[in-house]
């Protein structure tokens, strides 16, 4: 009893300590990756994928120690699968720091799932470990919401949430699948379905405080753009009118954001359907306009400055290609982008910010929050009047 004592100690512990290590190194995050690769190179990534590959070869060396002969190749075969599913959604994630960052809460579910198995022991240990894992990546995600340069998204939360359920999955297969599950009891169920409710609750508060709900500004001769402000905090900046300084901060980053759009599709060549590269000037002349349109006070606060400097947070390559390029484009400019870019037809999306959500009206996401949190009480009063088929 002692052992097991000291064990769930020490797992929970090490849950702790590495959340812990998780938020204290997101305002870190933009310094450590900008020293590893001026002193190791680009190539220092792929020894940190190095370890976490190490970690899973070890997983691999416990299966066939621990796991009964028969049953090693279908865990095998359902690890092999879980990798290839990690191995598709980190060929998805662009930049190098998201993707350690995506497989840090693999690990985190493993841990999770590894401690709440010891006390459940039955499948309520998986929807226990599967909701903190949401509240830790949703904590994560309102700390780059204060941070400069870093946003709050709904969508990296989820993607937090998918990896920490492929390290749940790891731990069911190699450790856990052998055991028989225990019947969840009333409060069990309970618990889970306040769980559910937390969840439910957080969501609607990070998407009201944090995330926002976008709003799509459509224009014949620009096309459209996606922004977390209204069209009338948009004309009232714009206006050089006072608004809070949380409105601004937002303006200032999609602003930036757009230009960084502007510089990246202007230096680099992109894949065509014929499978050749190009430029394309095109989108790069349509952020431009996106500019001009919707961030006008941006552009004549930064009208004799310097791209470089105002990117160099977002991506340090492409800052430093762009470093001398002007924040507003001359007349010169413009008229040699639109020779290059040729007539287009197209009506062109800004990829700035597609991710947010437009499908709800605040009235819509509460109507319904409630809904499920409606749900679950009805569920919680069920149990109660002898609704759970399981003794507690």
């Amino acid at each position: 009893m002692t052992r097991c004592k000291r064990t769930d100690w020490m797992l929970w512990s090490a849950i702790l300590v590495y959340t812990g290590i998780i938020y204290a190194t997101l305002p870190l995050v933009s310094a450590i990756r900008k020293t590893l690769v001026e002193r190791y190179g680009e190539g220092i990534y792929n020894y940190i994928y190095f370890g976490f590959g190490l970690c899973a070869a070890g997983f691999l060396v416990y299966t066939f120690v621990k796991i009964e002969r028969r049953q090693r190749l279908r865990v095998l075969a359902a690890l092999l699968t879980l990798a290839g599913i990690y191995g598709y959604y980190l060929g998805t994630i662009r930049y190098a720091v998201e993707k350690v960052h995506f497989l840090e809460y693999g690990f985190l579910g493993a841990l999770l799932v590894a401690a709440l198995w010891r006390t459940a022991g039955n499948g309520c240990a998986f929807l226990f470990a599967l909701n903190a894992v949401y509240w830790i990546g949703l904590g994560d995600e309102a700390i780059q919401w204060v941070l400069p340069n870093r946003v709050g998204e709904l969508r990296d939360a989820i993607i937090n949430l998918v990896s920490g359920a492929l390290g749940i999955a790891g731990v069911w297969c190699v450790a856990l699948a052998p055991h028989p599950l225990r019947p969840a009891t009333r409060r069990q169920l309970r618990a889970a379905i306040v769980c559910l409710a937390i969840s439910a609750a957080a969501t609607f508060a990070f998407v009201v405080r944090v995330h926002g709900f976008g709003q799509v500004h459509e224009n014949a001769a620009v096309g459209r753009m996606y922004s977390s402000l209204s069209s009338e905090s948009l004309r009232h900046i714009n206006d050089n009118r006072d608004v809070l300084p949380r409105i601004r901060r937002t303006y200032d980053d999609e602003a930036v954001r757009h230009l960084f759009q502007r510089e990246f599709y202007l230096i680099n060549k992109i894949r065509t359907k014929e499978g050749g590269f190009s430029w394309d000037y095109p989108k790069s002349l349509f952020e431009n306009r996106v500019l001009e349109t919707w961030y006008r006070r941006f552009l004549a606060e930064h009208d004799s400055g310097r791209v470089g400097p105002l990117i160099a947070g977002i991506d340090r390559e492409v800052a430093e290609k762009t470093f001398d390029n002007s924040v507003v484009w001359s007349d010169t400019t413009v008229r040699w982008i639109e020779r290059a870019a040729g007539v287009s037809s197209r009506f062109h999306s800004s990829r700035v910010k597609e991710t947010i959500i437009t499908s709800f009206s605040f009235k819509d996401f509460t109507f319904y929050t409630v809904l499920v949190l409606g749900t679950l009480l009805w569920c919680w009063f069920s149990l109660g009047r002898g609704g759970g088929r399981h003794a507690p």
